[in-house]
């Protein structure tokens, strides 16, 4: 076999990417937009010693499991790997993918895994339900100015208006953007030479409030003729806040550290609200948040409110624990359990979570934050800062708190080997980072893979 040559494949398994994986001759190949069940011609683009890569060229024969999907170009653009599959199929796929992973990764017991699972909670439609969209802008060949998102594994814009996962807003937002950027000569962002202005469009839903949020990422400090933009966009229903990002950094990173707000509020409010687990109907009760363009929020709210609903369930909480949410984000996991523990905290890795001055509001509970940025809560939450919290403390393997004077004597003895290495030339492992503790009396590290008491970077000699 060579690259090129045309293969037929009958599709018997998914790969962790949504890959079909079919075998000929002893070789593995993963083909991309093929389904478990199909029969297909494909084409081999590139060979390794046991397995190889293809593309389908041909269905010979449909499986079962496929269907027609709602996005014409699902293929092209890098979001969804397998749209073309029965959705009932693809939970089946995510929950085995799942399975797999704790006993092949974790160590469990398949029948153990399997013992112990829950069947998986799915969508009643699995569409339409993304409140956030981030939309890069660019120029086509022709020169035209589009909005759309990046071709799988590249930085080539596919124009698209109407995402099937968005909302259907998002369409009529970006006709205004585009007919703004022509009618005032707004060139977007050009990654090769860094120059343009315009490089993301952002847009938020509130789908219980209906609250639309836009924020233009801008390769500049200000945005000309912006009042014709507020223009178009103010008429649109829901428009509730509209705000450039200012990001003129070369990078990859769609937001830079400084907001704007030209038009409306800071931000748009919306709802999580709590379940009944025995069918997932709304029980009445929720609690609002705050949401920034920066802010971290699930963006799948149908799904959070079921996630969170089980997750409080589970907890069986009586009212007398302290539950911790660390990389907390906006804090909707803690401020969902408050109702029902003693006293809580949150931390996270950034202050962008939650910049300073938004309300992440609380109808119950106690919840303190110690992250490096404070939010200001509502309710319970702002009455409660007298009850002292106890200092998160990292926990041996066995689940007991480590002693401190093992933590520091550990360190000691790891700095002092890792500068033994230096001297003979060697480069330190990174494996070794280990908790030091700051005055304050918490433990914390540098390490992104770590889990310590507090988001601040604490002193370190191995970083």
């Amino acid at each position: 076999m060579n690259k090129n040559d045309i293969i037929t494949l009958k599709i018997e398994d998914m790969g962790i990417d949504g890959e079909g994986i079919g075998k000929i001759d002893g070789m593995t190949f993963f083909v991309k937009d093929a389904v478990i069940g199909d029969e297909i011609e494909a084409r081999i683009t590139k060979l390794k010693k046991n397995y190889g890569y293809a593309r389908v060229e041909q269905i010979l024969k449909s499986s079962e499991f496929r269907t027609e999907p709602k996005c014409e170009l699902h293929r092209r653009c890098g979001g969804c790997q397998i749209q073309a599959m029965d959705y009932a199929k693809q939970l089946e796929f995510k929950e085995n993918k799942v399975k797999n992973n704790l006993v092949r990764l974790g160590g469990f017991h398949a029948d153990f895994v399997d013992s112990v699972t829950e069947p998986i909670v799915g969508m009643e439609n699995p569409y339409r339900y993304r409140n956030k969209a981030q939309f890069p802008i660019g120029k086509d060949k022709d020169g035209n100015i589009i909005a759309g998102f990046y071709a799988s594994r590249t930085h080539s814009i596919i124009p698209v208006k109407d995402c099937m996962l968005g909302v259907a807003e998002n369409r009529e937002i970006l006709d205004a953007i585009l007919s703004y950027m022509r009618e005032c000569h707004i060139e977007p962002y050009d990654e090769k030479t860094g120059r343009g202005l315009v490089r993301h469009a952002l847009i938020r839903y509130g789908f219980t409030t209906k609250e639309i949020m836009v924020c233009l990422v801008v390769n500049g400090r200000k945005l000309p003729a912006q009042n014709v933009l507020v223009e178009k966009l103010q008429v649109i229903s829901g428009m509730t806040s509209i705000s450039i990002n200012i990001n003129q950094k070369n990078t990859n990173v769609i937001l830079g550290e400084q907001t704007e707000t030209i038009w409306g509020q800071s931000y748009i409010t919306d709802y999580i609200h709590l379940r009944d687990c025995m069918n997932f109907e709304r029980t009445g009760k929720a609690i609002s948040y705050h949401i920034s363009p920066q802010s971290f929020y699930q963006v799948n709210p149908e799904q959070t409110e079921k996630l969170y609903s089980l997750a409080l369930e589970y907890a069986g909480l009586t009212g007398k624990e302290s539950v911790w949410d660390l990389y907390c984000g906006i804090g909707t996991i803690s401020l969902f359990l408050a109702g029902k523990a003693g006293q809580g905290g949150t931390g996270g890795t950034s202050g962008k979570a939650h910049p300073s001055g938004e309300k992440i509001p609380v109808g119950m509970g106690g919840i303190a934050c110690i992250t490096g940025t404070s939010a200001t809560s509502r309710g319970h939450a702002a009455a409660s800062p007298s009850r002292s919290l106890p200092p998160f403390r990292r926990l041996s393997p066995g689940g007991l708190p480590l002693p401190r004077h093992r933590g520091l004597h550990r360190h000691r003895r790891v700095t002092r080997h890792r500068a033994v290495l230096r001297r003979e030339g060697r480069r330190p492992s990174r494996r070794s980072h280990l908790p030091v503790r700051r005055r304050d009396g918490f433990w914390t590290g540098c390490c992104p893979g770590s889990i310590w008491g507090t988001s601040t970077p604490g002193i370190c000699c191995f970083c």
